[in-house]
């Protein structure tokens, strides 16, 4: 099993009773993440550089 796969198992087995905070880099997440209890959503990246952030 690969480190992502792990992770979202890990993120999955938190009860729902419990608060979660994520801190991830883009390639762990990565594009269409979607996790229904997330209420809130930091994105942190560097503006100049060009790459894979678009809004």
């Amino acid at each position: 099993m690969g480190k992502k796969q792990r992770e979202r198992q890990r993120i999955a087995s938190i009860p729902d009773s419990e608060e979660r905070v994520f801190i991830a880099t883009g390639k762990l997440i990565e594009e269409g993440f979607d996790y229904a209890r997330l209420d809130t959503l930091f994105l942190v990246h560097p503006i100049s550089w060009k790459g894979s952030l678009q809004q």
